[in-house]
């Protein structure tokens, strides 16, 4: 949106049109940033997207840092595949040296290729303006820890627009080399070598949708295999079955909330896991709002806090730990029993979480 009217030139009239037609799109960013991707920044106060942030490196660690994402982007069978998440299937190159070696390489020089043509056109020039704009946006928002910069999941938005500049630039090689191919014999070596790596180059590209392929097999492999926080449909129904008016249900987990709050009031899932023996078989309505309360950690004491600012205490809790919070769960519990709060009966969902039962000692 920004580039149309920076490509518009000087004419006054093309550049209020662009201007006008770029408003809206951009209104639309801004509060998508706003609302969306200023809520995901509470990630700035976790640990785990430190591998992927600019932030805290000294300059020989940043440059090896932007060095060796642009390789794992490059590397990428189609481009730009997260080649990190262990949730995420992958294709059989990832764990090889083709994804460095043969496909990164390939995959600059069709880029840089890519760049070249369509640099040369109005509409080529905005496309670039996105798909390489972007992507530095996310390296200047990781310096601040604000959004994670590489091959991961949170920039998979980018692949559509990074595959066109490499393909581009494929199909302006492959039209050089169908060029070179038809000029007469006897070219000068340098000319012939450099066919040769056209061809070598467009030999790797060609196969990377087959390494792509590769990974509908494990995909259908596990399709079936628990995937983490799959199971929080499962630990709302059982909350559903096992609560009582007069119970307090306290959901502990910095991420819990929004997964938590889906899978009760909205998700129209049935539970992956058979029902658990002994809780009444048909699940009731979710909790009331004031019945439930949200903690943004686990293991600081603030269930005793909540249970504390109570005008009476609650006939039983039910407390959820999400899977990432796990470490701090035997504090917490602690902290519970010196309350006077004694655990009754533990729920664990695989790679989900657990739901523990408690009531007055």
């Amino acid at each position: 949106a920004v580039a149309d009217p920076v490509a518009a030139g000087r004419d006054r009239l093309r550049l209020a049109r662009a201007v006008l037609a770029a408003a809206p799109p951009l209104a639309l960013c801004g509060l998508h940033t706003l609302l969306f991707i200023g809520h995901q920044s509470s990630q700035r106060a976790s640990r785990f997207w430190d591998s992927q942030f600019l932030a805290g490196r000294d300059p020989l660690d940043a440059v090896r840092f932007v060095a060796d994402e642009l390789v794992a982007i490059l590397g990428g069978a189609p481009t730009g595949v997260d080649r990190y998440d262990p949730n995420l299937v992958h294709p059989v190159t990832d764990t090889t040296f083709a994804a460095s070696w043969l496909i990164a390489p390939a995959a600059a020089v069709a880029a840089v290729a890519g760049v070249a043509a369509l640099a040369r056109r109005r509409d080529g020039r905005v496309l670039l303006a996105a798909a390489l704009g972007a992507p530095l946006l996310a390296l200047v928002a990781s310096a601040g820890r604000y959004w994670p910069f590489g091959a991961n999941r949170t920039n998979h938005y980018l692949v559509p627009l990074l595959v066109i500049v490499v393909a581009a630039g494929a199909d302006a090689l492959a039209r050089r080399g169908w060029r070179a191919a038809r000029e007469p014999a006897g070219r000068p070596r340098l000319a012939r070598l450099a066919a040769a790596g056209i061809v070598a180059v467009l030999a790797v590209l060609a196969a990377t949708p087959a390494a792509a392929a590769s990974a509908l097999h494990p995909l259908w492999r596990d399709r079936d295999v628990i995937r983490p926080v799959a199971l929080m449909v499962d630990a709302t129904t059982l909350t559903r079955r096992l609560y009582q008016p007069g119970d307090l249900v306290i959901v502990g987990g910095r991420l819990a909330s929004s997964g938590w709050l889906y899978a009760m009031g909205v998700s129209d899932d049935d539970p992956f896991l058979p029902a658990p023996a002994g809780p009444p078989a048909e699940a009731g309505p979710a909790p009331p709002v004031a019945s439930t309360v949200f903690l943004t950690a686990v293991g600081a004491g603030e269930a005793r806090a909540a249970l504390d600012s109570l005008p009476s205490p609650p006939r039983r809790v039910l407390l959820f730990v999400l899977v990432y919070d796990r470490r701090g769960s035997a504090a917490e519990l602690a902290d519970l029993r010196a309350a006077g709060w004694c655990p009754a009966a533990a729920h664990d969902f695989p790679q989900t979480g657990t739901l523990h039962e408690l009531r007055r000692c």
